[in-house]
């Protein structure tokens, strides 16, 4: 198979996958949020650890975020600079890998999205 024939495979790949998660309220969220910050043009780096953000939901406890054994305290939510253009991030601070949040396995969409208001609460009252 030639390099353009796989390319086009992945691109129709990602393309199916994209589809089957818009219709997830909490991918949609998570887009709307995005959207919002990209509108306002907020170009300012913040991160923060999921902990903290849970904690200001009531929340203390350290549970495995998706089935590799990490915890919420492995993890930090991020709105940075990727390539040209600012996005949500999630670091796993552990094994050093971060993803865009839209990419993060869509297992983490609920718990996520929930916390995309108050990080962007914590974001704003950040000096």
């Amino acid at each position: 198979m030639e390099i353009e024939q796989l390319k086009k495979q992945i691109e129709k790949i990602e393309g199916s996958f994209k589809s089957n998660l818009s219709g997830q309220k909490d991918y949609r969220d998570i887009l709307y949020y995005e959207g919002e910050l990209l509108k306002a043009k907020v170009e300012k780096e913040f991160k923060i650890p999921l902990h903290q953000l849970s904690a200001k939901l009531g929340d203390n406890s350290d549970p495995e975020m998706g089935n590799h054994g990490h915890k919420r305290s492995d993890y930090v939510l991020a709105w940075e600079k990727v390539e040209d253009s600012f996005t949500f991030t999630l670091e796993n601070i552990k094994r050093g890998k971060k993803l865009k949040l839209v990419k993060c396995p869509p297992v983490f969409f609920p718990y996520l999205s929930k916390l995309l208001p108050i990080f962007i609460e914590e974001m704003a009252t950040s000096a």
